[in-house]
């Protein structure tokens, strides 16, 4: 026999009836001499579909859901998305999601359709600001666990903390993602800033020069931010695809500034 088989009978007996943790049948099996870990027990149990309440079906039925491979437009977005406002949260050792927050709705929900074979959800709050002194709107999305996310969880947060992958992804969807998340325009001196001083100085050096390949002259600065200058603004932005939302129409005033 196997030394890690359970008994499904068995299972459902210790697991629901008698309602033991993972860790104790885990313990018990083991004086048995069924040599399995706590969390063994766990998957056992997800896949035979045993469960002690509503809460735990919904997981089990996230468990064997098959999981929807990213196509190559949804990684160019997804590139976009966390080099800007997004991020990936772990879910558990089989998932993650994508999920972010902003200002506006109508930018967030834009980020948000590229992803909708994976049911986004979307909701409004309010933070009291100590910096304001006043209440303001936040808008926070998030898409439903699918194992492909946590394989790009790897891809960008290796070692728990956000890099710059080296295959990243720069096409017009990504650029464009990325400077509506966190570019910012200076129309007094007509240049960019994309705001990467949240990445280590070699990921943001290699940014540039990946821009620098596209023949976007950039570097970048003591802020630890890429700069744009004046010279290669349009340039930059006519590599970006349209810019569908209109709350930050400001941020393209150097193409018709010229």
């Amino acid at each position: 026999m196997n030394k890690q088989y359970i008994c499904p009978k068995m299972l459902e007996e210790l697991y629901v009836t008698k309602r033991m943790s993972c860790k104790e049948i885990s313990t018990l099996l083991q004086k048995q001499g069924t040599k399995v870990k706590p969390w063994t027990v766990s998957r056992r149990a997800k896949e035979l579909g045993i469960v002690r309440g509503i809460s735990e079906a919904i997981l089990v039925k996230d468990f064997k859901r098959p999981s929807i491979e990213l196509s190559e437009i949804e990684i160019e977005a997804l590139d976009g998305f966390l080099l800007g406002d997004g991020s990936i949260q772990q879910q558990s050792s089989r998932s993650g999601r994508l999920s972010l927050t902003v200002q506006y709705e109508e930018f967030g929900k834009y980020l948000l359709s590229h992803f909708e074979r994976y049911n986004p959800k979307w909701r409004q709050r309010y933070i009291n600001s100590e910096r304001y002194q006043k209440t303001l709107s936040q808008w926070s999305g998030e898409t439903k666990s699918d194992k492909c996310f946590l394989e790009q969880r790897k891809r960008w947060y290796p070692q728990s903390t956000k890099i710059v992958p080296q295959d990243i992804r720069l096409t017009p969807l990504s650029l464009l993602l990325w400077y509506l998340g966190d570019g910012s325009y200076k129309p007094t001196d007509k240049c960019i800033f994309l705001n990467t001083q949240g990445f280590a100085i070699e990921d943001v050096q290699f940014l540039c020069s990946k821009l620098n390949e596209l023949g976007v002259n950039c570097h970048r600065d003591k802020r630890n931010k890429i700069y744009i200058g004046a010279r290669y603004a349009v340039l930059f932005l006519k590599l970006l695809a349209p810019n569908p939302v209109t709350c930050y129409n400001y941020k393209f005033r150097a193409i018709e500034e010229g």
